[in-house]
């Protein structure tokens, strides 16, 4: 009887584990959603004031140094005024104290996504765009590639809510990005260069090329992650992946606020005239 007893509590656990674990993760989604919802509403306002979007980092004129990125133009936004302030954001786009970099922001982290070290990063990117129609700034083809400029955010981006043609609904402007580099993740970075018009590497914004959680077997890793084989494919530092651990697909935020989930399986044309801001993509899902 003691047996019949423990086989039926094992069974129990057994059913009641799988339960508990989406019921977490169901809450981790809804965590993230609203942190995307926060970023969204922190956009609008940055652009109600200033009449534009903030820029998806800033280029310094000096190489090898890293300007800083969209997410710390929206501390202000999202009651991280004091940060901002530490920080004293330059009109160049530098910073006059990089200490915060090993503060986390959970507005900037998703509860599912893979943990960070030393540096806090993020793992939300803004959306570049898809390069199509020749938008796109011809560089390097063996680490960082080239930027799609047909999105929102992208480096020294100027886009107003006047210029996205598709309707602010219907434009991502910042997706869950779970692919993370070692290093080249700190929230407060956002692009750097070593060969100005040759070999520029985007942090804080991503092109977007590749499916939704696309398969690295398939398209490849970056060719400093240590998962990436000497003879495979390789994914430039630029296009690395949107996708999250969320099963099944990421969450993205729309220009106009709105927090929608992208399952791995959309269209990759249809993902790509969502990344542009007049790529004419109304209902294509």
């Amino acid at each position: 009887e003691l047996l019949v007893v423990i086989a039926i509590i094992a069974m129990l656990v057994g059913l009641l584990l799988p339960a508990v674990g989406a019921a977490r993760e169901s809450g981790r989604r809804t965590q993230c959603a609203n942190n995307l919802r926060q970023q969204g509403i922190a956009l609008t306002s940055f652009h109600s004031a200033q009449q534009k979007y903030p820029s998806g980092s800033k280029l310094l004129k000096v190489p090898r140094r890293t300007g800083l990125s969209w997410h710390v133009y929206l501390l202000p936004y999202i009651e991280q005024q004091p940060i901002y302030d530490l920080i004293g954001p330059q009109p160049d786009g530098s910073g006059n104290d990089r200490s915060v970099w090993s503060t986390e922001i959970p507005t900037y982290t998703c509860p599912s996504g893979p943990t960070f070290g030393g540096n806090k990063g993020t793992h939300y990117s803004g959306v570049s765009g898809a390069g199509r129609d020749g938008f796109i700034i011809n560089l390097e083809d063996q680490e960082c590639g080239d930027i799609y400029t047909d999105g929102i955010l992208y480096p020294d981006s100027q886009i107003t809510q006047a210029h996205i043609h598709d309707g602010l609904s219907n434009t991502l402007i910042v997706g869950e990005r779970s692919y993370i580099v070692s290093g080249r993740s700190p929230w407060t970075a956002g692009v750097y260069w070593i060969i100005k018009d040759r070999q520029i590497g985007t942090i804080s914004t991503k092109n977007v090329r590749w499916p939704i959680n696309a398969s690295h077997q398939l398209f490849g890793y970056f060719n400093q992650d240590p998962n990436a084989t000497p003879d495979g494919k390789t994914m430039l530092l630029n296009d690395l992946i949107f996708g999250s651990d969320h099963p099944g697909g990421a969450q993205f935020v729309a220009a106009d606020g709105s927090v929608s989930f992208k399952a791995n399986d959309l269209d990759l044309e249809c993902f790509r005239r969502l990344a542009t801001i007049d790529g004419g993509e109304v209902n294509c899902e």
